[in-house]
């Protein structure tokens, strides 16, 4: 007999409730196995089974710690297995998961234990929130607004189930990097390993909604909490992470795409200047246009050293007319103490005008950011 580790909270399942203060917590455990067929261990061992002197088999016990840091025991109970009702245990001022501000996780750890020997011990955390749908569509972590910039993300395919946690890993860093502080998943990805990993980036996980599998972001998946938010039909497309077009990462190419920066851009706080390639197009006039995508308020553009122009504005920056007097032009940006560069061949402009289809193979060849 031992604890489920593929269900829910790795076999230690908690609900929260909050209220004047305090955590609410009620306690579900899964247990596998037949205890008639489990060996106890230590100078005890022995099978429970017929012919034993037993009328009925000992009840296996779960003891309960929840930790706040190594040694820290803030909490703890017990309860036989099979019991009916849940857990119940009550954290006074307990300290909140308050997402990418503050992904404070509790250690949780549970013994199930038959006549004082140990069956099995599991170890796990455990993040204390309530999730909310308030008015007007918002959604309220722990009873605060929360803006919601939500990426839709699947788990990496392909490989060995090391190299696939190993790129999710690196995956949920790059989340960071983007600003974005939820994902959007398929029921089929909603498993402990991605739970675990939202928890500890701080990241909230909600699941992917619409019609006919098209990616709107309609409801939140929060345990067993569903909720929605958004007018109907003002709901916002959810971004893809990777996939063949439309996304942050394509996968034919390891770079990330104009839409990375362009959410960047928007919702993250690092000072950053970057020059889309895909964005230059030559004008009528003979002369080019640029964009560039930047969390600063003020961008400066340069066109082979010299200062071409300066805007203003929220992410986006367009820059027209600007001249090529050589064949290789040199772009770059600077903006609250960053930088970005592009060098771009004219042949390159002229070859986009006359095949776009033909921009992605060129741009590899004749468009170096710097």
């Amino acid at each position: 007999m031992e604890f489920d580790r593929s269900a829910p909270g790795a076999g230690a399942e908690a609900s929260c409730k909050l209220e004047n203060g305090k955590a609410f917590l009620e306690w579900r455990f899964h247990v596998k196995g037949d205890l008639l067929q489990t060996e106890i261990p230590g100078a005890q061992a022995r099978r429970f089974g017929a012919g034993e002197g037993y009328t009925q088999s000992p009840r296996p016990v779960i003891r309960l710690s929840l930790m706040a840091g190594e040694g820290n025991v803030v909490a703890e109970g017990m309860q036989t297995v099979g019991e009916e009702e849940p857990l119940k245990t009550v954290l006074v001022q307990p300290r909140l998961w308050q997402g990418r501000r503050d992904p404070f996780l509790y250690e949780v750890e549970a013994t199930l234990t038959v006549q004082g020997a140990c069956l099995d011990r599991m170890y796990t955390k455990l993040c204390l929130r309530e999730v909310h749908a308030g008015g007007a569509g918002e959604i309220l972590l722990n009873g605060q607004p929360l803006a919601v910039r939500a990426v839709s993300y699947s788990l990496p395919e392909g490989g060995s189930e090391t190299e696939r946690r190993r790129q999710a890993l690196s995956d949920f860093r790059t989340l960071l990097q983007l600003g974005a502080n939820s994902i959007c998943v398929e029921r089929k990805d909603q498993g402990p390993f991605l739970s675990r990993l939202c928890d500890r980036f701080g990241i909230l996980m909600f699941e992917r909604g619409g019609l006919e599998g098209q990616d709107l972001l309609v409801c939140a998946w929060d345990g067993a909490v569903e909720i929605s938010w958004g007018e109907e039909g003002q709901r916002e497309r959810v971004p893809a992470y990777r996939g063949d077009s439309d996304a942050f990462f394509l996968a034919h190419r390891k770079c990330p795409t104009a839409l990375y920066y362009k959410y960047k851009a928007r919702w993250s706080e690092e000072p950053f200047v970057y020059l889309a390639p895909e964005s230059v197009r030559r004008l009528r006039s003979g002369n080019y246009t640029v964009t560039c995508y930047s969390s600063c308020g003020r961008v400066a553009l340069y066109t082979d050293g010299e200062l071409f122009e300066f805007r203003k504005g929220d992410g986006e920056f367009v820059f027209q007319e600007v001249p090529a007097r050589t064949p290789c032009i040199m772009l770059s940006a600077e903006g609250d103490g960053c930088s970005g560069a592009l060098s771009v061949h004219k042949s390159f402009v002229k070859s986009m005008d006359r095949d776009e289809g033909k921009m992605a193979s060129d741009l590899d060849k004749y468009a170096f950011p710097c």
